[in-house]
């Protein structure tokens, strides 16, 4: 191979390649191009264009995949101990489980003087994080977790944000120190979905800085998180509030009165609060009058309302900011048999 090829149009090259490198190609790289190892290790900087897929067919036993998005595979055949190392140093994300095999040893050296982790899936298992530790001053980056009982093989970690994708198969028992959680799912009860009885999680609320619910809340649950269950944390953001209305509420006027006073609740908990606090509620429901009538009584009586009406529904938006607090929100009235009935 030609040695004088610049490494970044190497690394741009193996980047347009449809398929990643299978393991015994990049063993193949490093022998035939002298100066691979440093082209590999600019790979792990370096933005460029990827199309890789169907990658999965080649079954390796352990993947890298750069912050641009190239994958480099290795497996117990076919890999570079150099190469690995490098991997360990660079990596910004660990998402997969690694193999307990001797041969992955060289990676976890590299791991072991990283100052670049971003990311930490706890599939990575409780050694990994552990030998993390060790070398980091007992400090975790963002860590996705679904099973909080790792935490209870960890001494005491201080974690800068836990993601929660997905429900618990256990709990904690030791509180662990947390400085910032964000939830992506919420149970179909919509409560607090780290407050399970059997499946939640214990941490060190002192510590907690930022909290952040992408899920959908009922507003009750929402205005006690506001007011009781984080009256401290520096940032509250909660990202889908449903705003709840009675089935047999089919006036117009009962709507709008419904949505005012969730309106002034929500305002009223978020401008007690001492912290920046986001809220973003919606109500939906139908409504059965004619579209002009409804979108004229919103007019008129939801203050500081955009209203539009388009394909048998009026959307009428909100936005409150005041000082350290963020209110959106967003009422769809269906006027057709076929919405939210």
């Amino acid at each position: 191979m030609n040695s004088t090829l610049k490494p970044h149009l190497l690394i741009e090259v193996i980047g347009l390649q449809r398929r990643p490198l299978p393991p015994e190609g990049l063993c193949m790289l490093f022998l035939g191009y002298h100066g691979f190892s440093d082209a590999y290790a600019l790979a792990f900087r370096y933005r460029c264009e990827v199309r890789h897929s169907n990658m999965w067919r080649f079954r390796p036993d352990f993947v890298v995949t750069t912050s641009c998005g190239i994958t480099f595979m290795f497996n117990k055949s076919f890999h570079i101990p150099d190469l690995l190392r490098i991997a360990g140093r660079h990596v910004h994300r660990i998402d997969k489980a690694y193999p307990d095999e001797a041969w992955i040893e060289p990676f976890l050296q590299g791991i072991d003087e990283n100052q670049h982790v971003q990311y930490i899936n706890c599939r990575a298992f409780a050694p990994f994080l552990q030998r993390y530790l060790q070398h980091h001053c007992n400090h975790l980056p963002t860590v996705e977790c679904t099973k909080y009982s790792i935490f209870d093989t960890l001494e005491d970690p201080l974690i800068d944000k836990l993601v929660v994708k997905d429900v618990s198969s256990d709990e904690n028992i030791k509180k662990i120190r947390i400085e910032s959680i964000e939830v992506f799912w919420v149970p179909r009860n919509y409560i607090n979905p780290l407050n399970d009885p059997r499946r939640g999680l214990k941490y060190d609320r002192k510590f907690l800085k930022s909290m952040k619910i992408h899920g959908e809340l009922l507003m009750d649950v929402a205005l006690r998180m506001i007011k009781a269950t984080f009256p401290k944390v520096e940032y509250l953001e909660l990202d889908n509030v449903k705003i709840p209305f009675p089935k047999c509420c089919y006036e117009i006027k009962d709507n709008i009165d419904r949505i005012n006073l969730a309106i002034h609740q929500l305002k009223t908990a978020m401008d007690n609060h001492p912290g920046t606090v986001s809220v973003n509620a919606f109500y939906k429901r139908h409504v059965p009058k004619p579209g002009p009538i409804i979108a004229a009584t919103c007019r008129t009586d939801l203050t500081g309302f955009s209203v539009k009406e388009r394909d048998g529904i009026v959307e009428c938006k909100l936005q409150l900011i005041t000082g350290s607090t963020s209110l959106n929100v967003c009422a769809d009235l269906s006027y057709t048999s076929h919405f939210f009935v």
